[in-house]
C-alpha cells in the first residue's frame, strides 16, 4: 500500500460533495500476457474496496474493470491503456467510469498504472475519477522476461471520485 501513497488524496468527513476516496484489493488478469515487450494486452480486473470516511451505501463495494475494445499498449514496466470500470456499492447502485488517460510509474520497485477519467453513469455522473494500481513488481522480472509473460497480479488500489 505504501507505493500507492504517491496517489493519495486527503479526505475529510465533510467532503461528500467534493471528494470520495476508496482503497481496496484488485485482482488483475492479462490476456496475452504482460512481458517486457510493449504490445496490445487485454486487462480485466475485479476486487473489493472500502471508503473509510463515507456513509452507507458509499462506504464499501466491488470494482470491475476492463480495457476490452479500448486502446492498450503495455509491458511489465511501460505503456498506456484506457479502461472502463464499474463500482457496485453495498446497496447495488453503481458508478460507471471510463479512464482514457494513463501513465506508468515506478514506485519502490512496483509498477503502478495511474488513470484519469470521468464517471459516465450512475452515482456521481459527471465527476472526475483518478485511480492507481500495481501492474507488476520487481519480483515478477523473471516471468516478465518470458514470451508468455505475467498472466495475473493482485494488489492494493486507490480510487478517488471528485467534482
Amino acid at each position: 500500500m505504501a507505493a500507492l501513497a504517491a496517489l493519495a488524496v486527503p479526505t475529510t468527513p465533510t467532503h461528500a460533495a467534493a471528494r470520495h476516496g476508496c482503497t481496496g484489493t484488485i485482482h488483475l488478469f492479462y490476456t496475452g500476457g504482460l512481458n517486457d515487450t510493449e504490445r496490445p494486452v487485454g486487462v480485466t480486473g475485479d476486487g473489493t474496496f472500502v471508503c473509510p470516511v463515507e456513509a452507507d451505501p458509499h462506504r464499501r463495494g466491488r470494482i470491475s474493470l476492463s480495457n476490452d475494445g479500448l486502446p492498450a499498449l503495455l509491458s511489465c514496466s511501460t505503456g498506456r491503456t484506457a479502461l472502463a470500470g464499474r463500482l457496485t456499492w453495498s446497496d447495488n447502485t453503481e458508478t460507471v467510469f471510463r479512464a482514457d488517460e494513463s501513465e506508468m510509474r515506478d514506485v519502490s520497485g512496483v509498477r503502478l498504472l495511474t488513470l484519469k477519467g470521468t464517471v459516465t453513469g450512475g452515482d456521481f455522473t459527471g465527476y472526475q475519477v483518478e485511480a492507481g494500481f500495481p501492474l507488476s513488481r520487481e519480483e515478477d522480472a523473471s516471468t516478465c522476461a518470458t514470451p508468455e509473460g505475467l498472466a495475473r497480479h493482485s494488489g492494493p488500489f486507490l480510487i478517488v471520485i471528485s467534482n
